[in-house]
C-alpha cells in the first residue's frame, strides 16, 4: 500500500497506525471519531493519553499542530460532566500555553486547527521563514544512570 505524503510534505502513517479509532459507539465516539479525522486531515500528530502512572483526570488526547499543543477531552454531545480533576488539567495544561478543550463536537477542533493554520501563515509572511521556527536543543547534562553510547557526555 503506498503511503500519500499529507499536505506538509510527511509520510502519512499506516491505517493500522491511526491510533483512537474505534468501533465503541456512542455519541461521544462519534465526536472522538470525527475529530480524529479532521486531525488527520490537517496533518496534525495526535494520540490517547494514557495516564501509566495512575494519575487520574489527563485530558483524553493530545495533538501537536504546527507546534502548538491542543489537549482534548471529549464529552458526548449536549455535554457531559466535567469532573473536577478533569478541569484542574485543563486549566493547568492552558496555563502553561497550550489549547485545552472540551470537545463535544468535532468543529471545536477544526476551528482550532483553521486559527493555527491562519497564524501560522501570518507569521510565516511577517518573518520571511518558509518552514517554520528552527529549533535548536541543546544536549543536557548526562543522567548518572545512562549507560547509553549516544549521551551526551559530561
Amino acid at each position: 500500500m503506498r503511503r500519500v505524503p499529507n499536505r506538509d510534505g510527511l509520510p502519512q502513517p499506516p491505517p493500522t497506525a491511526t491510533l483512537g479509532y474505534s468501533t465503541m459507539s456512542g455519541p461521544e465516539q462519534n465526536v472522538i471519531n470525527a475529530t480524529i479525522r479532521a486531525l488527520d486531515t490537517a496533518g496534525a500528530i495526535h494520540f490517547n493519553i494514557a495516564a501509566g502512572n495512575g494519575e487520574t483526570g489527563l485530558p483524553d488526547r493530545h495533538a501537536i499542530h504546527r507546534g502548538r499543543a491542543i489537549y482534548m477531552e471529549f464529552k458526548r454531545p449536549g455535554g457531559g460532566t466535567v469532573a473536577p480533576k478533569q478541569r484542574w488539567w485543563l486549566d493547568r495544561l492552558a496555563a502553561a500555553g497550550g489549547i485545552a478543550l472540551v470537545v463535544t463536537d468535532a468543529q471545536q477542533v477544526r476551528d482550532v486547527l483553521a486559527q493555527i493554520d491562519r497564524e501560522s501563515a501570518a507569521n510565516t509572511v511577517e518573518s520571511g521563514a518558509q518552514n517554520g521556527p528552527a529549533l535548536v536543543v541543546q544536549p543536557g547534562p548526562r543522567h548518572p544512570n545512562d549507560r547509553s553510547s549516544n549521551a551526551p557526555q559530561d
